[in-house]
C-alpha cells in the first residue's frame, strides 16, 4: 500500500497516544495496522481502552490487505524521521517492509502457534454480536477540552481511594483528590460514568463532537475517523457525589475578582521567598483594596489590587501555594472570582464551572 507521509504521521501522532507502553501487558506496547476495505486503521491499547484512528485510502494505492503488528515506538519514530513525500508498506518474510528514503525491515512477533500476532479488535467483535444503538445527543468536544484543561488538575493521583483517581461523567462534570475539587455543573452524558483519566486525554485528541454509546460493560465514543473501546468498571457508586455537591453549593460570605494573569506572577514571586520546612504554605490576607499574599514568616508580601469586590471584610487564611497555583491556571477566564470568608476553603467560580481549594490548619 501507498500512503502520505505527512498523513501517516498525522494518524500516528494520535495513535501513540493510546499506546500503554506497558511491559507487563504486551499488547500495549504493540500497533495493529490494517489494510482494507481501502482504508488504514491503526490500533493501541492503553491496557483498558482501545484507540482505533482510521482514514480512507485510493484505490489504486491499496493492493491486497495488510493485518500485522510491529512494536508501535518503532515504526513511530521511524515514521517520524521520514521525509519522503510517500510511504509504501508491504508484507515480506514474515516482517513489514517500510519505503520511503530509504527501505526498512520491521521485525513482526509471532504467537504460541508461531504465527504472526493479530492485534485483537474487540470494537469490531463487540458491535458484530451487539445491538447497538448510539446515543442521540454527542459528548462536545468543547466539554472534553474543559476537563482536561481545567477540571484535569483536581484529580486524585494516589490509590487511598480508587473512585476518584476518575471523573464523574454524566449529569455534571467532578474531580477531586479531597483537598482540590473541580465541578462543571453541565450535563455531558446521558449516563453517571465513571471515566479514566487517560481515556478523557484520548477523547481530546478527537476533532469533532463525539457519538458514544455506554452499556453495562462497555463504553464506545467515534466520530469519522476515531474510535475508543473501554471496559465500563461498576464503581460509580464509590464516587462521593453527594459530598462533593455540598462542598461545592455551599455559601460563602465576600466575593472579590482579581487579574488571574498578575495573581500568578505575584505568586509566583512570593513562592520564591517560601522556607524549606513550610510546607508550601502562605498566608492571603483580604483587605480593604486587595489581597496582600505572604509568606509564612510574613517578611516577604505583596498586594493584587482588587477588580471588584462584593461584601468585603477583613479576613486571612493559610493555603498551599502549589494548589493554588494549579487551579488558577486551569482557570478559563482573565478575571478570577474568588468567593473567600469561610474557614475550610476558598472557592473560583467561572460560570458553570467552580473550583474549590481546601485550606490549611494554622499550627
Amino acid at each position: 500500500m501507498k500512503i502520505k507521509t505527512q498523513v501517516l504521521k498525522e494518524m500516528l501522532s494520535k495513535a501513540v497516544q493510546g499506546a500503554g507502553n506497558d511491559k507487563m501487558i504486551p499488547i500495549t506496547q504493540l500497533i495493529g495496522i490494517n489494510v482494507n476495505n481501502n482504508s488504514i486503521m491503526l490500533t493501541t491499547c492503553t491496557g483498558n481502552d482501545y484507540l482505533y484512528v482510521i482514514e480512507s485510502l485510493d484505490d489504486a494505492d491499496v493492493e491486497g490487505e495488510i493485518d500485522v503488528t510491529p512494536y508501535v515506538e518503532q515504526f513511530a519514530k521511524l515514521i517520524s524521521k521520514m521525509t519522503s513525500e510517500y510511504i509504501y508498506l508491504a508484507v515480506k518474510d514474515n516482517g513489514l517492509e517500510v519505503k520511503g528514503n530509504g527501505t526498512y525491515m520491521l521485525e513482526l512477533q509471532p504467537d504460541e502457534d508461531g504465527e504472526l500476532i493479530i492485534y485483537p479488535d474487540p470494537y469490531h467483535s463487540y458491535i458484530s454480536s451487539n445491538k447497538i444503538k448510539f446515543a442521540k445527543d454527542k459528548i462536545k468536544l468543547e466539554d472534553i477540552k474543559l476537563a482536561i484543561e481545567s477540571v484535569k488538575p483536581s484529580l486524585a493521583n494516589t490509590d487511598e481511594l480508587p473512585a476518584i483517581k476518575n471523573y464523574y461523567v454524566g449529569d455534571k462534570l467532578l474531580a477531586t483528590d479531597k483537598k482540590k475539587i473541580a465541578s462543571y455543573n453541565k450535563q455531558i452524558i446521558n449516563s453517571n460514568v465513571l471515566m479514566s483519566l487517560k481515556l478523557v486525554d484520548l477523547l481530546g485528541i478527537m476533532q469533532d463532537d463525539i457519538q458514544y454509546y455506554i452499556a453495562d460493560d462497555v463504553m464506545i465514543f467515534k466520530t469519522d475517523n476515531c474510535i475508543i473501546y473501554s471496559s465500563r468498571g461498576d464503581d460509580v457508586e464509590d464516587y462521593p457525589v453527594a459530598v462533593l455537591d455540598k462542598l461545592v453549593t455551599q455559601k460563602f460570605a465576600s466575593i472579590c475578582k482579581v487579574n488571574k494573569n498578575s495573581f500568578i506572577a505575584l505568586l509566583e514571586r512570593i513562592t520564591l521567598f517560601v522556607g524549606k520546612y513550610d510546607d508550601n504554605a502562605i498566608r492571603l490576607y483580604f483587605e480593604k483594596d486587595g489581597i496582600r499574599v505572604a509568606n509564612k514568616s510574613r517578611d516577604s508580601n505583596e498586594v493584587i489590587e482588587y477588580v471588584s469586590s462584593t461584601k468585603y471584610k477583613s479576613y486571612n487564611c493559610v493555603i498551599n501555594a502549589s494548589m493554588l497555583l494549579d487551579q488558577l491556571r486551569a482557570y478559563r477566564g482573565d478575571i478570577v472570582e474568588i468567593h473567600y470568608n469561610n474557614d475550610k476553603a476558598i472557592k473560583f467560580v467561572d460560570e458553570d464551572l467552580v473550583q474549590i481549594i481546601a485550606l490549611m490548619i494554622v499550627s
